[in-house]
């Protein structure tokens, strides 16, 4: 199931686990944004509206 069929909620626990995951395995803070800015195209206009202010956040 691609991202854009997902709901926010499952969406928000995706990136919480994997970037629990990703700081257990030492990678960086800012690849793991990275990461996350990739997963932009998979999303509707509407969760990436979310993602994107979840990043900004993220990144204060």
């Amino acid at each position: 199931m691609g991202y854009g069929k997902k709901s926010e909620a499952d969406i928000l626990q995706e990136i919480k686990d994997m970037r629990r995951k990703l700081s257990a395995a030492g990678v960086p803070y800012d690849k793991q944004i990275e990461l996350l800015k990739s997963m932009m195209p998979a999303l509707n206009k509407e969760q990436r509206v979310r993602l994107q202010k979840l990043i900004e956040l993220l990144e204060k």
